[in-house]
């Protein structure tokens, strides 16, 4: 589980992770000049949210997910994912997201779960994991 408190509202943080136009921060920050695909938002249960991923002048693939619970201002949850992309959203992995007010701050609960088959590659989990982590700073960083 990650934690992170924002100084937000928890209807802009929101926002952040559900409207197209201000879901840039999640792209790699030093490739999102090069992304030419387009960022897209389904909001609807059963919709997808789809992000241009650019990790090098090599390795570049789309990633995203597909909203299975949408609580405004408060929750999302969604399989990790994207067609054609990676990884697929039928490979298990979860993400679920809480949002809690304090002090005109945005407490921000990420939980990223994988019903793994047996013989998972435990390091490529960990980095997964890494990876979410300095994505979802990038966010904290956009409110200083």
């Amino acid at each position: 589980m990650l934690r992170r408190r924002v100084r937000a509202s928890p209807a802009d943080v929101f926002a952040d992770w559900t409207v197209a136009e201000r879901l840039d921060w999640y792209l790699n920050p030093e490739n999102r000049s090069r992304a030419t695909v387009p960022i897209t938002v389904d909001l609807r249960v059963g919709g997808a949210w789809c992000v241009p991923m650019i990790v090098d002048s090599t390795t570049a693939y789309v990633t995203g997910g597909v909203y299975r619970q949408i609580q405004p201002r408060r929750a999302l949850r969604f399989a990790w994912g994207a067609r054609p992309g990676w990884p697929d959203p039928d490979d298990g992995f979860e993400g679920a997201l809480v949002l809690g007010e304090t002090g005109g701050q945005t407490d921000m609960e990420f939980t990223l779960s994988w019903a793994a088959p047996s013989g998972t590659d435990v390091a490529g989990w960990s980095q997964c994991v890494a990876g979410w982590g300095s994505t979802i700073d990038r966010l904290v960083d956009r409110y200083g």
